[in-house]
């Protein structure tokens, strides 16, 4: 009985320092993962808005509307 008693009790507190730092790891790794996905966003927000700076400043680029 006072062994399965201590292995509940070593088995509880071993889970309870593991946890948080489960907890951590999950949190970093999200964290680096929105990371990752905010710099390809910012990437091709640039690239897009470099595209669309071109068409602007070069207005031969721009085909006119034809008035009815």
């Amino acid at each position: 009985m006072h062994v399965c008693l201590l292995v509940l009790v070593i088995a509880i507190e071993i889970t309870a320092e593991i946890e948080p730092l489960a907890v951590e790891l999950l949190k970093r790794g999200r964290e680096l993962e929105r990371k990752s996905n905010d710099l390809i966003r910012n990437q091709l927000l640039f690239q897009r808005g470099a595209r669309l700076g071109a068409v602007v400043h070069d207005p031969g680029c721009i085909t006119p509307i034809k008035a009815v």
